[in-house]
C-alpha cells in the first residue's frame, strides 16, 4: 500500500494480488470508508475510489508552479491549459492534484451557508 498526502488531498494506492475480485475489494473498501466517515473532518469531500489496471497507469506527470494566487492559478489551469492538453491525441484522462478551487459562500435568510 502506498499513501501520499498533499495540501488539500490524500491518496491511498492499494496493490492487489493477481486474481483478486476487484468488485468485492472495492465494496469492502467502501464499507470501511462508510464506517470511518464519522471520524473524518465534516468539511471534506466524499472519498473517490477507482480501479486502475497497470495498463492505465500514467505515462506522464506534469507539475506546474506560478506566482499567481492558488485559486487564480487553479482556475487558469482548469480553464485554459487542461482543455488544450485533453485534445492531444492519446490523452485519456487528466487528474489535477492540489491547488485551490474558487468557492463562493452565500448566507441565506435563515443564516445557513450555501456554496455556489
Amino acid at each position: 500500500m502506498v499513501t501520499k498526502s498533499l495540501p488539500n488531498a490524500s491518496i491511498i494506492i492499494a496493490n492487489l494480488k493477481y486474481g483478486t475480485d476487484l468488485d468485492k475489494s472495492m465494496q469492502d473498501a467502501q464499507r470501511y470508508i462508510d464506517n470511518i466517515r464519522k471520524d473524518l473532518p465534516q468539511d471534506i469531500l466524499s472519498p473517490v475510489m477507482s480501479k486502475v489496471s497497470p495498463n492505465d497507469l500514467p505515462i506522464m506527470s506534469i507539475s506546474a508552479t506560478s506566482d499567481l494566487s492558488a485559486t487564480e492559478f487553479y482556475q487558469k489551469m482548469k480553464d485554459d491549459y487542461l482543455p488544450q492538453i485533453q485534445q492531444i491525441k492519446g490523452v485519456a484522462e487528466i487528474t489535477v492534484l492540489g491547488g485551490e478551487e474558487r468557492e463562493i459562500q452565500v448566507k441565506n435568510k435563515s443564516g445557513q451557508t450555501e456554496i455556489v
